[in-house]
């Protein structure tokens, strides 16, 4: 209700995408069924003896195990047994918990599984488990725990480190600029407004997640919305049901191939990016902030930051689309004497966060111009 009144205010403005009946996210009355099974036991699960462990595994026995990956049910059943899991282990079945959690694809049952076998002192099982993470990872958050974990594990009972471990955990340390500035809020702007005050002709802008991710999503805008089975079935969408799911790209490899074909520079993104924002201004898309962003500073960005650093973000991006949207540097800052720099503030007692230090690492592996300033406030 909420949607459909803010459509009709013209506050929310959605794309136009085909509902077709072929591509309905219930292809059977099984489905369907399966689907209402799954709200029954959960509220069966809330309504029942959580300290009993007979019940809580008959109650996982009642979840069906025949649905599809990625189905409509799937990710409720996935999120059912995860709950049951987490709940035995909260009472003391352990063993129980292991078992259901390794049944379970959905975050974070594997991290749980390394948690509890370092709860039982088994930490050499925890250590290869964090490997075997890492090898085969769901998404990056999964490889950022297994690294922190596992370093943890080396470290605290002495263990011989493993080199896939080795190989993904951070180790970058970008150059820290120290500012000592009068108190303004937001932060973000006072060490935006220094930078351009050390060269008349620079500019800075505070844009965090917003630049990067709205370039990609106007390149993208036809691959998100298009018409997949089960992508899309009401009007009130600004992003396709699956989007967030590990398949997203694999399910559109050939529209995806197909954008990169026709880019080679920055100015076949830009031919693409500038006639889609005339195109779609205003309407709604999971990675364009219209407030934030103006086609007059996306036209700088393409001018200044090189093609190949372009396509490594995007590239990490789509890795991961739900966790690696954020994390960005805060400001984009454009010398007047040409190149770019992305940078990091951090204000008083402020450190950088777990999504952030991965895009760290990334960007000094890809050669990406990039600082962290650290602020303080002048007493007087």
């Amino acid at each position: 209700m909420t949607d459909f009144v803010l459509r009709d205010l013209g506050l929310y403005q959605f794309e136009t995408y085909i509902i077709d009946p072929a591509h309905r996210p219930y292809r059977s009355t099984l489905e369907i069924q399966q689907h209402w099974l799954l709200y029954q036991l959960q509220t069966l699960f809330e309504q029942s003896d959580m300290s009993c462990p007979a019940t809580l595994t008959a109650l996982n026995g009642m979840i069906p195990d025949d649905i599809e990956p990625f189905a409509p049910a799937w990710r409720k059943s996935e999120q059912l047994r995860y709950e049951v899991a987490r709940q035995l282990e909260r009472i003391g079945e352990l063993d129980a918990a292991i078992k259901l959690y390794q049944q379970c694809l959905l975050l974070p049952s594997r991290e749980r599984v390394a948690r509890i076998h370092d709860q039982q002192g088994q930490h050499h099982d925890a250590l290869r488990h964090c490997a075997q993470i890492i090898d085969q990872p769901v998404d990056e958050s999964e490889v950022q725990f297994a690294c922190m974990f596992a370093s943890r594990l080396i470290k605290r009972h002495r263990l011989v480190a493993v080199e896939s471990i080795e190989q993904h955990r951070i180790t970058h340390q970008p150059e820290i600029v120290e500012l000592e500035l009068a108190a303004q809020d937001p932060v973000e702007i006072a060490v935006a407004e220094y930078y351009e005050a050390l060269d008349g002709r620079a500019s800075c802008y505070y844009v965090e997640n917003s630049l990067f991710n709205a370039v990609l999503g106007l390149l993208l805008w036809d691959v998100i919305f298009a018409p997949l089975p089960g992508a899309f079935y009401n009007s009130f969408q600004y992003r396709p049901s699956d989007f967030y799911l590990p398949d997203f790209c694999a399910r559109r490899s050939d529209l995806l191939a197909q954008v990169w074909e026709s880019i080679d520079s920055n100015e076949d993104i830009w031919r693409i990016v500038s006639a889609r924002w005339q195109q779609k201004q205003g309407l709604m898309n999971p990675l364009v902030s219209w407030q934030v962003i103006d086609l007059q500073l996306i036209r700088l960005a393409l001018e200044r930051i090189d093609y190949r650093h372009w396509r490594a973000v995007f590239d990490r991006i789509l890795r991961d689309l739900r966790n690696n949207r954020s994390g960005f540097p805060d400001l984009v800052y454009f010398p007047s004497g040409g190149g770019y720099c992305l940078i990091e503030v951090k204000g008083p007692g402020d450190s950088l966060q777990k999504n952030q230090q991965p895009w760290m690492q990334y960007f000094h592996q890809h050669g990406i111009p990039h600082q962290l300033a650290r602020v303080t406030w002048q007493t007087s």
